[in-house]
């Protein structure tokens, strides 16, 4: 193999038939190898350089609103100590159920608690309650790239007789970009998604289209990185990747 890429053409040519044509299937193959793990590698990238961004991209919008910050972690507080009221009242057993809302609205009106409600809905399910979001508002940036990896490159399960939940979201998403169609089917699997980005991906029982195929994206990443998923080469056997600094081996 290392002669074949030291080899120029001329040094080639002067080979007998038979060695020429090993020495050049041989420099091929392992072409095709190491193309295989340039790609997977750069996924990898990708994937961490569209995190990076969300990360820096929400590190600054925290520093740009300092003063609205400092007012929400104020809202929080009144926000805490107004539950810690009406807790008082509800778990007070000497109060009816029938007078409670009374009660509660006594202690806080409806137009505060409103108020209060709305002001931290965005510190627990907006767009600062998780970096996720970050991910999902590049997902045009991702699409450049992703339907022709998945086409190109054939993942597989270490397990033998498995599939993987990520596998099967995987199939699914081939075959909507081979098809063209953006509404998810109602059966798409959802179980690889970890529980905190579940609220995200699945709003009241409706999935986000983007945040499914970008958490099935870093799920994707993840089990690589992991070892739990392989890429499987065109000719027997699959080539394992870990990362770029680690061994690959042949099956």
């Amino acid at each position: 193999m290392s002669s074949g890429r030291k080899s120029s053409v001329t040094r080639l040519r002067e080979l007998a038939e038979p060695r020429c044509r090993a020495a050049l299937v041989c420099f091929l193959w392992q072409s095709y190898r190491d193309a295989v793990d340039q790609t997977v590698d750069m996924f990898d990238k990708l994937l961490t350089r569209a995190s990076t961004q969300a990360q820096n991209e929400l590190d600054e919008q925290l520093r740009r609103q300092r003063q609205t910050i400092q007012v929400s972690l104020t809202t929080i507080q009144v926000s805490l100590t107004t539950l810690r009221s009406l807790g008082r009242i509800i778990l007070d057993d000497a109060i009816s159920d029938e007078e409670l809302r009374a009660q509660l609205f006594a202690l806080v009106s409806r137009e505060e608690l409103v108020a209060c409600m709305d002001k931290i809905g965005e510190w627990v399910s907006g767009k600062r309650s998780d970096l996720f979001h970050g991910s999902v508002r590049r997902h045009g940036m991702l699409r450049k790239f992703s339907p022709a990896l998945f086409d190109s490159l054939e993942f597989t399960h270490d397990i033998e007789g498995e599939q993987s939940a990520c596998l099967r979201a995987l199939q699914t998403l081939k075959e909507l970009n081979a098809t063209g169609r953006r509404k998810l089917p109602e059966d798409v699997p959802t179980d690889f998604l970890p529980q905190r980005l579940k609220p995200i991906v699945i709003n009241h029982g409706e999935i986000d289209r983007r945040a499914w195929e970008c958490a099935l994206l870093l799920k994707l990443r993840d089990e690589l990185k992991a070892g739990n998923l392989s890429v499987q080469l065109q000719q027997n056997g699959s080539r394992g990747w870990r990362s770029s600094s680690s061994t690959t081996t042949v099956g």
